[in-house]
């Protein structure tokens, strides 16, 4: 595997992965996510669990969390091509297929017959319990399993 050297803060770090959460991250200097969020190149990483590419010589920096505005903290994010918003990082796939409902062409009396995939990486939520970290720009298909009633 090849190594990849990119500094935090001015303290360089190596990694195999080409791809490590903002906790790894913060992991590599000793700090912790419940404190500290990430910056690189003007992008803000503030989700504990989004993976995030790195590359050779890349420079992050640590800021310090604050009270975050409601503001800014709205997410956008679509199910089925639908533009959905919250202001909550982490949500429940029925919560999301609730949200996003008729809009985005989900039956909510059957929300035990969906699952929840996420466009970019493909990853399958499957469970209507289980929790998705959700970030600005994320696109969802809500996936019908089983049959359907026909009109």
């Amino acid at each position: 595997m090849r190594k990849i050297v990119f500094e935090i803060n001015g303290i360089q770090c190596i990694t195999e992965s080409p791809a490590l959460t903002v906790h790894e991250l913060l992991e590599q200097i000793g700090e912790s996510p419940d404190h500290f969020y990430l910056e690189r190149d003007g992008t803000v990483f503030r989700d504990p669990d989004k993976k995030i590419e790195i590359h050779e010589g890349d420079k992050f920096t640590t800021k310090h969390r604050t009270e975050i505005s409601p503001v800014e903290m709205n997410i956008h994010y679509k199910v089925n091509g639908e533009e959905q918003t919250t202001s909550h990082n982490r949500l429940t796939v029925e919560q999301i297929l609730r949200n996003a409902g008729r809009n985005a062409s989900i039956d909510t009396s059957q929300i035990n017959n969906y699952f929840l995939q996420d466009i970019d990486d493909g990853r399958k939520y499957e469970n209507a319990n289980d929790v998705v970290s959700i970030h600005d720009g994320d696109q969802f298909l809500a996936v019908h399993r089983g049959r359907t009633p026909v009109a």
